[in-house]
């Protein structure tokens, strides 16, 4: 994976691509930022939910417990954005 800086946006991941991270990385975490009812409807299996707003409230603890391999998801990728400039401004600038 290559870094991100926390000004850069972040770019669609293609299903291939994020499969075969998965199945390559074992640190990897992929993180549902939808809402519980969004998630509920549909997720990537192995998947974690974690809110936007819940992130939002939490997002030092959340980072300090990371790896550096983690894909943030949403429907539109317009709250995974705002993830990862939270999660960028607590030192996790290799977020997908």
């Amino acid at each position: 994976m290559t870094s991100t800086s926390p000004s850069t946006a972040s770019a669609a991941l293609a299903a291939d691509t994020l499969r075969s991270w998965i199945a390559e990385h074992q640190d990897l975490v992929v993180i549902d930022v939808r809402s519980a009812a969004e998630f509920e409807s549909m997720h990537i299996r192995g998947s974690y939910n974690v809110p936007l707003p819940l992130l939002s409230e939490h997002t030092d603890e959340l980072a300090a417990r990371l790896g550096s391999r983690v894909v943030l998801v949403c429907q539109s990728g317009a709250r995974a954005e705002q993830a990862r400039q939270r999660l960028a401004k607590s030192g996790i600038d290799t977020a997908y």
